[in-house]
């Protein structure tokens, strides 16, 4: 079925609904009007016949009723008519009315009837009749005789003044009026009016359909024709097809759209056919061979490096299959079913060794094609077997992992390292051995392992990825630094003595001036006593020679004692600082009285220097801690601002700043000198490293400074400076009140 035909139907289901509903509602209004102007008819017409009875018994013709009763009988229109008492008894057919009448007008105004008859129409307990005489209005009562449609009024005589003279005690009503006349012709009229409807509404509808079938012709299937042609077209390939549909409606703003889709469809295919052809020279110029199948598993691509590969010329391959690829279709059928997962990917074939990879594409389950990848790996291979035997031979332990931290490999040295044979690790864990991090970094890192019998041993690591087995792994290179860290410990204490013995040069060299003014004060105190006690035994001295003599004594003590003072307060700060420095004990300590004899026992070599160093710290900051450890940091940094932050002649400022927050001392030390660049930077605590190795640098001093303070102060150290900028080293270690 069409569309024309579900919308044709669709749109005749809908008007014939409405047209329907207009057609029942006509109908319906049409009835209802026909039986109102009915029943207005017949209620004027019984208020005519009883207007016109009141007119005659008024005039005193009573007996002329009867007459008009009948023929009002005798009308073909008015099926029933009767006058009925207020008691349901059809009136003027007994002599009950007449007699009241007589006495009440006190003569024999009326004769009675010869012959009487009491005929009971209504029952004096019929509810219509009692509704009548109640409300006092007409009562319209529809019923039907022999299938014929009727109604019967029941109309209410009101008595008027003048019925008092014949009538006493009247009450609401004198009588009631009783007409039964057919509806017949009235629903005649009804059906024929229904018939004119639904003839006119058939017509409607023919005409309606005959109108929405045409436009929908136009308006709706033939552009949908249109564009269903111009779609076939595409889609057999035909992308310059367009659509044209005149108008700014719906349809022609879903043709704008389909050309505006047809055209990206056309670049995107253009761009497809481009990218297929790239592909295409990208599979044929690759070194690996390449194989793809369709749904059936026919083989529909096969680049020259398959060919080359497997020494079979295209059409064989083609011709032979997919499960033919490596001549064994067992592997190939395996391989397919188990997706890879426990199948070995090196292949030995004629001559070569060849890495082999296959997988099925699906699309909702439903398998479209597959594919295999082929490399001659034979080089590789032998280079692989060269490469264990360089493990194999290697001087340093080597472990190689894979990715989960699994031991695969442990090379000779490595089991002469931790005293485990290879057999006891393969397939353990590595942090068995060396509980640091396995991860590839840049450079190497000093760790701590542990060997078969529990000791630690410091070692040297380095871990680096590599592909074992075309698996991701990591290889890690081990050195045992035992005997390096003994040499480095020798050479940091060598260059703490050195320091030592540099700052022992200095304190004498500051020690022999105050010394030697003092020697030089007391030579010539000693020569005035001697012209003193001469003066006084030979020649007698006088009150003036007396108080030059006194004075140029006190004058001589004074500086005695000062430069003595100064000499014994250079040996006080030398003391403290050298045996802090050798002794390495934890003591309680007045930080601030510390940094500033450390910064005094440097006065010789600051001295040539245009530096000034100031120290910030809390005049009462107590600290326990070893306290040559903090001497040898202050005098390390500024040995290193010195040498790198500043010329010869430079003038500059060093401040060593110490202060606490809650459980934490901070210890910081900056110099405004012209810093250094990242490089550098990232580099300083690295033992053996210096820029200025030409002036005598050993590269010793920051490494020193690294190690006191994370190892012997238990902090953290960091470093911040960038090129004319200074430099900043900062110290955060524990502290307790």
């Amino acid at each position: 079925m069409g569309i024309t035909t579900r919308m044709l139907i669709l749109t005749s289901v809908i008007i014939t609904g409405i047209i329907a509903s207009f057609i029942v509602f006509f109908v319906i209004h049409q009835k209802e009007t026909i039986l109102a102007q009915n029943e207005r008819a017949m209620t004027l017409m019984v208020r005519t016949i009883g207007g016109g009875l009141r007119t005659i018994m008024q005039a005193g013709y009573a007996s002329i009723v009867a007459e008009f009763v009948r023929e009002l009988r005798e009308n073909p229109a008015v099926l029933e008519f009767r006058i009925l008492r207020t008691n349901g008894l059809e009136a003027f057919l007994d002599n009950s009315t007449i007699h009241q009448v007589n006495r009440t007008i006190g003569e024999q105004e009326f004769q009675p009837r010869n012959r009487e008859e009491r005929i009971q129409v209504l029952s004096p307990d019929d509810p219509n009749l009692q509704r009548v005489l109640r409300e006092a209005r007409i009562l319209s009562l529809h019923h039907r005789h022999a299938q014929e449609p009727r109604v019967t009024l029941l109309a209410p005589i009101a008595p008027t003044r003048e019925c008092g003279r014949c009538h006493d005690n009247t009450g609401d009503t004198l009588g009631i009026l009783l007409v039964t006349v057919s509806l017949a012709q009235a629903e005649a009229e009804i059906l024929t009016t229904r018939g004119n409807a639904f003839l006119l509404g058939f017509w409607a509808l023919l005409g309606v359909l005959l109108v929405v079938h045409v436009m929908m012709r136009r308006f709706l299937v033939a552009p949908l024709g249109r564009l269903e042609i111009s779609m076939n077209r595409i889609a057999e390939g035909h992308l310059e097809e367009r659509l044209s549909v005149p108008g700014q409606d719906e349809l022609s703003r879903i043709a704008h759209a389909f050309n505006d889709m047809a055209l990206r469809l056309r670049v995107t295919h253009e761009g497809l056919r481009q990218e297929r052809n790239k592909l295409g020279t990208i599979i044929n110029s690759v070194r690996e061979g390449i194989v793809v199948t369709d749904a059936t598993g026919a083989v529909v691509m096969v680049n020259p490096a398959t060919a080359h590969l497997l020494h079979k010329p295209v059409e064989q391959i083609e011709r032979e299959g997919f499960m033919h690829l490596v001549d064994d279709p067992g592997y190939m059928r395996a391989y397919l079913d188990q997706e890879g997962r426990d199948m070995p990917n090196t292949l030995a074939y004629k001559d070569k060794v060849i890495y082999f990879h296959a997988a099925t594409f699906k699309v909702d389950d439903v398998v479209i094609g597959s594919a295999a990848m082929l490399r001659d790996i034979t080089e590789e291979f032998r280079l692989r077997e060269q490469l264990r035997e360089i493990i194999h031979q290697a001087p340093f332990g080597i472990v190689v992992t894979d990715d989960q931290e699994t031991i695969h490999l442990f090379n000779p040295a490595a089991e002469r390292l931790f005293g485990y044979r290879k057999a006891e690790l393969i397939g353990s864990r590595v942090t068995r051995l060396i509980p640091a991090s396995w991860q590839p970094r840049a450079g190497s890192v000093e760790a701590v392992a542990y060997r078969q019998n529990g000791g630690a041993v410091p070692i040297r690591l380095a871990v680096t990825r590599m592909l074992l087995d075309n698996r991701d792994a990591m290889l890690g290179m081990i050195v045992d630094m035992t005997e390096e860290m003994r040499l480095r410990q020798d050479l940091m204490q060598s260059a703490k003595m050195a320091g030592l013995g540099g700052m022992v040069a200095g304190v004498a060299h500051e020690i022999n001036t105050p010394v030697g003014i003092g020697v030089t004060a007391a030579s010539e105190l000693q020569e005035r006593m001697a012209i003193f006690a001469r003066m006084i035994r030979e020649d007698g001295i006088s009150e003036e020679d007396l108080d030059a003599c006194l004075a140029s004594t006190r004058l001589l003590i004074g500086l005695i004692l000062g430069n003595l003072e100064r000499a014994a307060n250079l040996v006080r700060s030398f003391k403290a600082v050298a045996v802090d420095q050798s002794s390495e004990k934890i003591r309680l300590f007045n930080m601030r009285e510390y940094l500033e004899s450390t910064v005094l026992t440097l006065r010789h070599d600051l001295g040539h220097t245009r530096l000034t160093v100031q120290v910030e710290c809390a005049a009462e900051l107590e600290v326990r801690a070893d306290p040559g450890a903090f001497a040898q940091i202050v005098i390390n940094l500024i040995h290193n601002s010195r040498l790198h932050a500043f010329g010869p002649d430079e003038a500059g400022l060093i401040t060593l700043t110490c202060r606490t927050d809650g459980d934490r001392l901070e210890f910081v030390y900056r110099d405004n000198g012209r810093g250094m660049s990242e490089e550098v930077r990232s580099r300083i605590f690295e033992p053996f490293f210096t820029t200025r190795r030409d002036l005598g640098g050993s590269g010793l001093g920051m490494h020193i400074v690294y190690n006191l303070a994370t190892r012997t102060l238990g902090g953290n150290i960091e470093c911040e400076s960038a090129p004319e900028c200074g430099m900043m080293v900062r110290i955060v270690m524990p502290w307790s009140h």
